[in-house]
């Protein structure tokens, strides 16, 4: 998202929960982590789809 200077808002909401401490257990991190990827694997793929 940096890289297309677009801004989204659930990604800035993600960072405030991370940073003030609101995830307690490794499992809730492991969750955010897993959606993390699959956002990213989405923008790839859209990239890769736009490209051709």
């Amino acid at each position: 998202m940096v890289a297309s200077d677009y801004r989204h808002a659930p990604a800035c909401a993600t960072t405030l929960i991370v940073s003030l401490g609101l995830l307690t257990t490794p499992r809730e991190a492991a969750v955010v982590m897993l959606a993390v990827g699959a956002l990213l694997a989405t923008e790839v793929g859209l990239r890769r789809g736009a490209r051709r």
